[in-house]
């Protein structure tokens, strides 16, 4: 390449391969509706419970985006071995979450569940409060223990790109493109059965966790590799 050096050539990362790309989802439809598409290559059939709904007049792209409604609600997604790459391999979790003008919220933006021996090994879940993004993990006597926890910035009524990844045993927690948060998060050495393990969005391992003024989540994707 004329007029430019090897050192200067900039190697971009390899794109996932659909295979790698396990769920994606803009959360769009009709207002109050409680079904949404997986366009990942698994389809996946998400299961909306309690006042978990899609919302017209809060989104960032597309149509509608998600949102918990309050109380003891989210999405399911079914178990699926694939899912149990998320416990011990790399991944990449990434979307917009809407802050609302009322910063008194808490809610999980996508979280891991299993069930059966060895299934706390496995529960983890990426959070947003008020003031904080933290990847929390279920630990001794069901308590969540943060591995990552840092102050988001973020103002009320916005959108936010936010993202938590995991290289080997590192966890980022990114808002708008810069990290935020940095920490060692073994690799699971037990795992539950593969089958056992699904996924979660808007809610956190234990499926019932409350939410006060929850907030809005559209255009998700999880990858299986950073």
């Amino acid at each position: 390449m004329l007029g430019v050096s090897s050192q200067e050539i900039i190697r971009l990362p390899a794109l996932p391969l659909d295979s790698d790309v396990i769920f994606i989802s803009d959360f769009d439809g009709v207002d109050f509706a409680t079904i949404a598409v997986d366009r990942s290559v698994k389809a996946a059939h998400m299961s909306f419970f309690g006042a978990a709904h899609l919302d017209v007049l809060i989104k960032k792209y597309g149509s509608a985006s998600y949102s918990a409604g309050g109380g003891t609600s989210g999405i399911k997604l079914p178990v699926d071995p694939d899912y149990a790459t998320l416990v011990n391999g790399d991944f990449t979790i990434d979307g917009y979450v809407y802050a609302p003008t009322a910063f008194n919220f808490n809610t999980i933006i996508a979280g891991v569940f299993a069930n059966g021996a060895n299934a706390a090994q496995s529960l983890w879940a990426f959070k947003i409060t008020s003031d904080t993004l933290r990847f929390s993990v279920q630990g001794i006597g069901g308590s969540a223990q943060d591995y990552a926890i840092a102050l988001h910035g973020m103002l009320g009524g916005q959108f936010y790109y936010v993202a938590v990844c995991r290289c080997g045993p590192v966890i980022r927690i990114f808002v708008e493109g810069v990290m935020i948060a940095k920490a060692i998060f073994p690799v699971r050495s037990l795992l539950p059965n593969p089958t056992t393990i699904g996924l979660s969005i808007g809610c956190d391992w234990d499926l019932t966790n409350p939410y006060i003024i929850p907030d809005n989540i559209n255009a998700m994707h999880i990858t299986k590799k950073t």
